[in-house]
């Protein structure tokens, strides 16, 4: 029977067992900007105004940035060996 060597399926040792950092950043902003943005949203129901520059005009240019952000990492971080 053969032996089984993980390093053979994975030969440059990569951990792919979890997140890297710039996800969780991105996974936490991505949250935070949600859940405040309605929590502003439904602390103050008659600032329409503000309702409409938060939730539809800046948290949408903001999701965009994040993922452009998001992107742009490599496919392996120098740091994730």
């Amino acid at each position: 029977m053969p032996k089984f060597d993980p390093a053979e399926i994975n030969p440059a040792g990569l951990n792919q067992s979890g997140l890297s950092r710039r996800t969780w950043i991105g996974l936490i902003l991505l949250t935070v900007s949600t859940v405040g943005t309605l929590a502003l949203a439904w602390v103050w129901p008659d600032l329409t105004q503000v309702h409409f520059w938060l939730v539809a005009q800046a948290l949408p240019i903001f999701y965009w940035l994040l993922v452009w952000w998001w992107a742009r990492q490599p496919a392996m971080d120098s740091h994730e060996h």
